[in-house]
C-alpha cells in the first residue's frame, strides 16, 4: 500500500489492525529484520478466540508499505522457510 509515514506509523497500524479486530490479541514482540536494507521487521501476536500467533513481517520501501502475515496455532513454531520466503520477498532491493 502507498505509505509515507515513519516506521512507528506503520507498526501502530498493523498493531491497531490486529489488536482491535474481531477477536483481539496481544503484541507478545518485536524484531528487526537484521538482513534487510532500510526498516523491516516482524510483529508477534497471540489471538484469544479463536486460539492463534499471527506473525506480521513488514517493510518500507520507496513510499510503500509491504505486509506479509502469517498464523497458525499458539504454540506451533515459526518454520524457518516462512522466515526465509519474507526476508525474500520484503528484502530484496530494488
Amino acid at each position: 500500500m502507498p505509505f509515507r509515514g515513519t516506521p512507528s506509523d506503520l507498526t501502530s497500524h498493523i498493531l491497531e489492525s490486529i489488536v482491535f479486530a474481531r477477536g483481539g490479541a496481544k503484541m507478545v514482540g518485536t524484531d528487526a529484520m537484521k538482513e534487510c536494507p532500510g526498516v523491516a521487521g516482524e510483529i508477534d501476536f497471540l489471538q484469544q478466540r479463536p486460539p492463534r500467533r499471527i506473525v506480521v513481517f513488514f517493510s518500507i520501501r520507496n513510499d510503500v508499505a509491504y505486509q506479509i502475515r502469517w498464523s497458525a496455532a499458539p504454540g506451533d513454531p515459526l518454520p524457518p522457510e516462512v522466515l526465509a520466503f519474507a526476508e525474500s520477498r520484503l528484502c530484496r532491493v530494488l
